[in-house]
């Protein structure tokens, strides 16, 4: 669990490698245990105010790769994986 701290929208793939995944969504979220964590939500998240409950997920990317994602809690069980 953690709480998030500010996040933007992504419409412009700076990277030829992140076209496909435009627009996304970064967050900036802190965690319960304090650290704070930059990643990302597929798409436009909707909906997203600093300060709410935000809940970790995480993809699979490669067979190697795993990334944590996180999600506002409301959403987190539509997009959990488990590995």
């Amino acid at each position: 669990m953690g709480t998030l701290i500010a996040h933007t929208v992504v419409h412009h793939a700076l990277n030829p490698a992140l076209l496909e995944h435009v627009p996304y969504t970064v967050t900036l979220t802190r965690v319960r245990e304090g650290p704070q964590l930059l990643t990302s939500i597929r798409g436009e998240a909707r909906g997203l105010v600093c300060g709410i409950d935000m809940r970790v997920t995480y993809d699979r990317v490669t067979p190697a790769v795993v990334l944590p994602r996180f999600v506002p809690v409301k959403l987190a069980h539509a997009r959990s994986t488990s590995l």
